[in-house]
């Protein structure tokens, strides 16, 4: 397993700022979505597999997708969870340790 440190981003991509603090939960949980897109494709992530991979419950899931959401990392496309760009960046950070 990949362990995450807590940072914060700083980013600025099409003139908005980024600086986004994430759990380290929060991490594992994006984590875990971008090995999941990698394992099942980009059209079949719903929380509740998400859920039941990381053998989480779906409320704990929810609040860690709603961070993501609302920090830009991840996004909804007909209940699949999508990573962003910033999502992938964080992802490549997290896996790199940086």
């Amino acid at each position: 397993m990949v362990t995450a440190k807590t940072d914060t981003s700083n980013r600025n991509l099409g003139g908005v700022s980024k600086n986004t603090k994430l759990t380290l939960r929060t991490e594992e949980v994006l984590l875990a979505i971008a090995v999941g897109l990698k394992d099942i494709g980009p059209h079949g992530l719903t929380r509740s597999e998400l859920a039941r991979r990381m053998g989480l419950n779906p409320s704990s899931i929810k609040r860690h997708v709603d961070r993501l959401l609302d920090g830009g990392f991840i996004e909804v496309d007909d209940h699949s969870l999508q990573l962003t760009l910033d999502g992938e960046y964080r992802v490549m950070k997290l896996v790199n340790g940086k």
